[in-house]
């Protein structure tokens, strides 16, 4: 199953794409608490990507991308940035990140989900979130 969302850069725009992950996931054999997770994760893929990649501009896309495979699935997030470099995010529980206003995000998507991955081109970023059904890996 592929699906696929466009919404705009406006915060508005997160309970459509709350209500997008939450239909997809009722058939699927994940927990309340994974399903619960996966909600979080992807709602904070599309902030940063409104927040960080399209710097706030209600003019730019972001695109969302929902597929399930029969061991997993995987969501896509993809906004109009350059990019960043994951490695200096480090770790928020370090002392020297603690006051930081930003930086969590990407920590609890790799803590929720099974796998957390970036890919970059000139005109885009995007941000790939997977996770696997129970047993399957």
């Amino acid at each position: 199953m592929s699906d696929e969302l466009i919404i705009t850069s406006r915060t508005e725009d997160l309970q459509i794409v709350r209500e997008f992950i939450e239909t997809r996931l009722v058939p699927l054999p994940f927990t309340e608490k994974e399903r619960a997770n996966i909600v979080f994760c992807l709602i904070e893929a599309a902030i940063n990507a409104m927040n960080h990649g399209n710097l706030n501009d209600p003019e730019k896309p972001v695109k969302i991308t929902f597929d399930s495979f029969p061991d997993k699935i995987v969501l896509a997030v993809t906004d109009q940035g350059c990019g960043f470099d994951p490695e200096t995010i480090g770790d928020p529980r370090e002392p020297t990140h603690l006051k930081r206003p930003s930086g969590r995000g990407i920590f609890f998507m790799r803590q929720m989900l099974s796998k957390v991955d970036f890919k970059f081109s000139d005109s885009c970023t995007t941000v790939i979130l997977e996770k696997y059904f129970k047993g399957k890996k």
